[in-house]
């Protein structure tokens, strides 16, 4: 159980719904499940209600109820970039799928992520705050407990890093609708009937054939990135389902290489980096390391 102490201090006294609402950001549904959990909240050591007032100096302490999962976990290899009490940051290989579906089980990140977790004796809930596609390689922030997904949800902000075919030079921005080709396929498409998409890009390392981009979003659509370069003629090195020529690449070269977020409990401005791995850089001959120092100064 994740216990969360806050002091608090201020000009007036307040009741702990108002505090914990307007100030905390805990959402109606877990201060209800606060309510019905006995303990659950607590001033200077005594049980509390949410009515009750805060006066300055007091210690008001929030154990937060446990919400098992459903994922019993499977041993497969899983890099953490960054962990603590409240998240999980995770670099996901390429080839592997976010959450199980009908033709992934046992083999995903959540299986992957509920095992690790489990050797450390803590079972939870699978609370991915962003997703990649199963192709797409790169940081997935895991919220381990309801508040922090909570107050997660909406606030990241990413940099991919895209090969794309031929030479784009400079910084450029796309702003093209994106809409779903119909309900039987996953593909998407750039058209007046879609939601506005927008992508910023900029140049980062060029060659005769192919431009490394760092891209940030200003819009969330499925396949986002993928589809505005090919519809503007440079699709990603390996996407075959976008138009990409052959390719030794096995997969779209995209990967989510930094996530930049404030923490939910501390307030601490965090900034996590996760590099492109060795098929990325070496499609420039490059080792992981010069990329390193090209993308992140």
């Amino acid at each position: 159980m994740r216990e969360i102490v806050y002091s608090f201090t201020g000009e007036s006294d307040r009741s702990v719904l108002d505090f914990l609402k307007r100030e905390k950001g805990y959402s109606a549904r877990i201060i209800t499940k606060l309510r019905k959990s006995p303990g659950a909240i607590l001033i200077n050591g005594e049980h509390a209600r949410t009515v009750d007032i805060l006066t300055d100096g007091d210690e008001l302490r929030i154990k937060l109820p446990d919400t098992p999962g459903d994922i019993k976990g499977v041993n497969l290899p899983l890099k953490v970039v960054y962990e603590d009490e409240d998240l999980l940051i995770a670099d996901k290989p390429a080839g592997m799928a976010v959450h199980p579906t009908r033709r992934h089980q046992g083999d995903t990140l959540a299986d992957a992520v509920a095992y690790y977790l489990g050797k450390k004796g803590i079972r939870t809930a699978f609370r991915a705050v962003n997703r990649l596609d199963r192709d797409t390689s790169g940081a997935v922030v895991i919220a381990l407990n309801e508040y922090s997904a909570c107050r997660l949800q909406g606030s990241l902000k990413k940099e991919y890093f895209a090969v794309v075919q031929g030479i784009v030079e400079g910084e450029g921005r796309i702003d093209a609708p994106i809409y779903r080709i119909n309900e039987r396929s996953i593909m998407r498409a750039v058209g007046e009937q879609g939601k506005r998409a927008v992508t910023n890009y900029k140049s980062l390392l060029c060659d005769a054939e192919k431009t490394l981009l760092k891209c940030t979003l200003e819009t969330g659509r499925t396949h986002q990135i993928r589809v505005h370069f090919s519809s503007i003629s440079h699709p990603l090195v390996g996407d075959d389902m976008y138009g990409a020529e052959i390719s030794d690449l096995t997969r779209q070269a995209l990967h989510c290489g930094k996530v930049e977020f404030v923490h939910p409990v501390s307030g601490e401005e965090m900034s996590v980096k996760c590099p492109p791995g060795e098929d990325i850089c070496a499609l420039f001959g490059k080792t992981p390391e010069e990329i390193q120092l090209l993308i992140y100064t």
